[in-house]
């Protein structure tokens, strides 16, 4: 029995396959409700061998049930192969629906490990972590320039200046001609 062991440890040690690291990212700094929200798979193949056949498949934006709406990408891709130390990348741009707490399942990535290979390999993505989209009203309060803030400030502020400055200016040209008139 030990010997059996040994011997497929040896095997699995020398074997020539491919080994697939599946990340998946949203790459928001700041998830805004109704905005562009952009989700980045990578591909990473650590392996020494070319995987093949490799399907991404992605199905926490399901149109029905998710909270998201699709907006650019496919949520299930597939590459002819992967070489060795090399890697590829996939978006997806989503717009999600309300504001709140998403939590983000991993994507399924199904490959064949090398040429010989029968059976298919399955692997699991990283999953990120609780990604919380803030509503558009609180984004625009905190980010936007606030334009028509500032001209309302402003035109205050030269109003502050102007008003009493005018009167100041009317009163030294009313006395000014009374005693100019005097003399």
């Amino acid at each position: 029995m030990q010997t059996i062991l040994v011997l497929c440890m040896l095997a699995t040690a020398f074997a020539q396959d491919a080994l697939l690291a599946v990340s998946k990212d949203v790459v928001n700094t700041r998830s805004v409700a109704e905005r562009d929200i952009v989700v980045r798979y990578s591909i990473f193949n650590l392996g020494d061998a070319t995987a093949k056949d490799i399907t991404l498949t992605d199905e926490s934006f399901d149109e029905q049930n998710s909270g998201f709406t699709r907006i650019s990408g496919l949520p299930s891709v597939t590459f002819a192969e992967i070489a060795p130390g090399s890697n590829v990348s996939h978006h997806v741009v989503v717009q999600a629906s309300y504001p709140g707490y998403y939590n983000l399942s991993s994507a399924k990535v199904t490959y064949y490990s090398n040429e010989a290979a029968d059976i298919e390999t399955v692997a699991q993505s990283s999953q990120p972590k609780q990604v919380p989209i803030v509503p558009q009203d609180d984004f625009a309060r905190a980010f936007d320039t606030h334009i028509l803030d500032w001209i309302v400030f402003l035109a205050a502020a030269v109003a502050l200046v102007y008003v009493p400055f005018s009167v100041y200016q009317a009163s030294v040209e009313k006395y000014s001609s009374k005693v100019a008139k005097s003399k």
